[in-house]
């Protein structure tokens, strides 16, 4: 895997908001079939693939974890994500403080990190 940390958060995140955004266009194109068909389309089983396709995708985001430290990251990993704008964004991690500018890499466990700094104030 290459890159940075944020790049992999952001992959994470915008196939989970791809997969929610095509749960959402299956329950649109159900209640259309269904309207074009007369009330006799497969409204319920086409809309219940669009609301598990949605739902999935929620959790799937709720679900991403720190490439460092394998906290999920929740709510914080929309902020990380999907910034498009000029705000201010995360830089580092908020559970372990590593750089989300980092490269990813797996080479030395965390916790033998932690343990060689025992002045981290985040740990």
């Amino acid at each position: 895997m290459a890159g940075s940390n944020r790049d992999y958060i952001r992959r994470r995140v915008l196939l989970a908001l791809a997969i929610g955004a095509c749960g959402w266009l299956t329950i649109f194109a159900a209640s259309f079939i269904n309207h074009a068909a007369g009330e006799k389309g497969p409204l319920p089983l086409m809309s219940a693939l669009g609301f598990v396709m949605f739902i999935g995708a929620i959790l799937a985001v709720q679900r991403v974890k720190c490439p460092r430290c394998s906290t999920r990251l929740g709510q914080v990993a929309m902020m990380i994500g999907a910034h498009w704008g000029k705000k201010r964004r995360l830089n580092f991690c908020p559970y372990c403080g590593t750089s989300l500018d980092e490269s990813v890499t797996k080479d030395e466990p965390v916790r033998q990190q932690a343990a060689a700094n025992p002045l981290n104030p985040i740990r």
